[in-house]
């Protein structure tokens, strides 16, 4: 009888360790979120860094908020399906709410790790910013050159492998402050590569073969824009882009010499105004489009008067030294006061 009561109780003791184990387990799981949708959730023992799952149809900007409920705000990072981090975002002093425009070059599964004290408590919220236009062919032998901003955080291109010919994809930047984060992601959406935008470039060997490609510049989070060369060409002498020449400090450094935004302009109590929502610094566009010219910036704090909105509603329409003349993204910025009657155009 004593043997058996020792039996029953090391299989007790297997029993509970096996349902804690379950229990830990079934709490640290990842939890589906959907575009659209605000959760609430809490850094805890058993689950340190909280991981949210959802599904992009579509290459996209997508926006992450994070409201602290808590003293503390968490940092948190959006990766792909493979666990390559993809954009992150680190606590502000002072800041009250942590915001990031995660450009997703590929459909796919994504997740969302916050990282913070224990006991933080937060809000999170997933939105859908900006479309990807599609991605630009590149032609081998052919030297591009671009750049990303906040509006338009990242742009794409595609290539497919040659047959008979090792292909050398390169991107260059001579400036640290304003390089891209460059990524290469084949066909079924899979991240092959990625490199910060601290190394100013990077050089990938592609393979003789069939398979396609697609390209990624992201804008790497600094209050500037970033400029970028690309080139695709063979390996052999068979066709080479022309020799990379750094542009000027200038077009790195977006602005400091440009017309300062005139915050002059009064805005009457309640009028609609706009201000930077990402704690950058907003282009002020001739036209609504991001081939327009800057005409100035919004500085982060600084308010807007509205005027109009594009027909497509993605563009606010702004007073800009007595002018009605400037456009800035929605995507970038937050709206206060009475926006609803607010005319198109």
């Amino acid at each position: 009888m004593a043997v058996l009561r020792t039996r029953l109780s090391a299989a007790a003791v297997v029993l509970i360790v096996l349902l804690s184990a379950a229990d830990a387990l079934a709490q640290t799981q990842p939890i589906p979120i959907r575009i659209g949708e605000n959760q609430t959730g809490e850094i805890t023992r058993v689950n340190p860094a909280p991981t949210y799952t959802f599904t992009l149809e579509a290459p996209g900007v997508i926006v992450v908020q994070i409201l602290p409920l808590s003293a503390t705000l968490p940092a948190f990072q959006v990766a792909d399906q493979d666990g390559i981090v993809i954009a992150s975002a680190q606590p502000v002093n002072g800041a009250t709410i942590q915001t990031l425009n995660a450009p997703l070059p590929a459909a796919g599964d994504y997740q969302i790790d916050v990282i913070g004290e224990i006991g933080t408590q937060y809000v999170i919220s997933l939105q859908t910013g900006t479309i990807l236009p599609p991605p630009t062919p590149l032609i081998v032998g052919n030297r591009v050159s671009g750049e990303v901003e906040s509006a338009a955080p990242a742009k794409l291109y595609s290539f497919s492998a040659d047959p008979t010919a090792i292909l050398i994809l390169s991107s260059a930047s001579d400036f640290p402050e304003s390089a891209v984060v460059i990524a290469l992601i084949d066909a079924d959406g899979r991240t092959l590569a990625q490199v910060n935008s601290a190394l100013q470039g990077a050089a990938f060997r592609i393979p003789r073969g069939q398979a396609a490609y697609t390209v990624s510049l992201t804008h790497p989070g600094s209050t500037n824009p970033a400029v970028y060369s690309l080139c695709l060409e063979t390996e052999t002498p068979a066709a080479r882009c022309a020799p990379y020449s750094p542009p000027p400090p200038q077009q790195a450094s977006e602005a400091t010499d440009e017309a300062a935004f005139n915050t002059d302009n009064p805005i009457p109590a309640g009028a609609c105004a706009v201000e930077s929502a990402v704690g950058v610094i907003v282009n002020v566009r001739a036209a609504p489009s991001l081939n327009a010219d800057i005409l100035a910036q919004l500085n982060v704090g600084e308010r807007a008067a509205v005027t109009a909105r594009s027909s497509d509603g993605i563009w606010w329409q702004v007073r800009l030294n007595g002018r009605e003349n400037g456009w800035v993204s929605s995507a970038v910025t937050a709206t206060s006061g009475q926006c609803d009657a607010i005319p198109t155009r």
